[in-house]
């Protein structure tokens, strides 16, 4: 569903080129080969979010994967990492608990958008990111 510059306000999301200089657009991510044109954004990037780290993995993770999951991301957000995952179940929530709870950073990338966010039972965590 493509949405309205109005919309965009109104939902309190922003948007980055890559095209244009602007400071928001991952550096990271204009090093790959199939980097979007426009990501669009809730919440705030910072230059402090370079060190990032994707961490992805099983909906239906064993709990040896959660634990590891949890441990390492922990240990990553404490050390100044940010850590980036889905927000799906299983490894991706995991990750973003446990960088919350580190007091570090995390950010979702969405595969299906922001509004609304997908899964619906993972919107708390969504808020909790922003």
């Amino acid at each position: 569903m493509k949405m309205s510059l109005t919309r965009l306000r109104e939902a309190s999301i922003h948007w980055a080129s890559q095209l244009c200089i602007y400071p928001d657009y991952p550096t990271q991510l204009t090093e790959t080969t199939a980097a979007p044109s426009v990501i669009y954004m809730k919440g705030e990037m910072l230059t402090t979010d370079e060190p990032a780290i994707a961490v992805v993995g099983s909906r239906d993770a064993t709990p040896y994967g959660l634990e590891m999951t949890r441990r390492i991301s922990y240990d990553l957000a404490r050390a100044g990492v940010t850590v980036v995952s889905g927000l799906a179940r299983g490894i991706d929530i995991a990750a973003h608990s446990a960088a919350l709870e580190a007091g570090g950073r995390t950010m979702a990338v969405l595969g299906s958008g922001l509004d609304p966010v997908y899964p619906q039972r993972n919107i708390p965590m969504a808020e909790k990111i922003i």
